[in-house]
């Protein structure tokens, strides 16, 4: 599988999988949102891609950039059965982002009042909305939101359905200064998938919880 990022002067931006020899074929091959991230970490995004299209990957995967050997671990960890050869690795280490605040992924409601007031510095929050509903992004004071067609991908991806807007927190975590992502209560985890997401968002120094009520 060939990921690439593709990212246009005016409109969407986001992944492309080009699937090889011994890959599945995804059945949607674009992830498009309509605001690029100001920040991008290789590692998070590396993260993202495999979180969209990893249940395709079947033989060689390259990577749009160089990520570390730990998360090259994680991956091939999560793919098992599946053995993967995934590249390019960066052996080189390289520092991550630090991140201060929790990141509220909000998709199919409304965002909560008390994430939208200025004086909330310790919860930021993404706002993912439907590409066939809205268009384009906000940018505010805690949080952005932004058009995608993670929905379609939600869709296709079964019982991991919030594995496409994760990957999104990932990619605006580093703009949000977040660390640890957070679900809403209404989210549905398998233990093996909790545990698959937790590794993962590890190797990138990202946390993961689910919003009690």
């Amino acid at each position: 599988m060939i990921i690439k990022w593709l990212s246009e002067l005016h409109g969407p931006t986001g992944f492309l999988a080009e699937p090889e020899d011994y890959d599945g074929t995804p059945r949607i091959s674009h992830l498009w949102i309509d605001s690029a991230p100001k920040n991008r970490h290789w590692d998070r995004q590396a993260i993202a891609a495999y979180l969209v299209f990893g249940d395709s990957f079947g033989g060689p995967v390259s990577m749009p950039h160089k990520f570390s050997p730990a998360v090259a671990t994680a991956i091939k960890a999560a793919a098992k059965p599946v053995q993967l050869d995934i590249q390019p690795i960066e052996y080189y280490p390289k520092a991550l982002p630090i991140g201060e605040r929790k990141l509220r992924i909000v998709s199919n409601e409304t965002v909560p009042e008390q994430l939208l007031k200025p004086n909330n510095q310790e919860v930021a929050f993404l706002e993912i909305l439907r590409s066939d509903q809205a268009s384009g992004a906000i940018r505010r004071v805690n949080g952005i939101t932004v058009a995608s067609n993670a929905w379609l991908h939600t869709v296709a991806s079964g019982n991991k359905g919030w594995f496409p807007l994760i990957a999104i927190a990932c990619l605006f975590a580093e703009d949000l200064d977040a660390g640890t992502i957070v679900l809403p209560p209404s989210a549905e985890l398998h233990a093996n998938e909790r545990r698959i997401l937790e590794y993962l968002l590890g190797t990138a120094r990202l946390g993961l919880e689910i919003e009690e009520l």
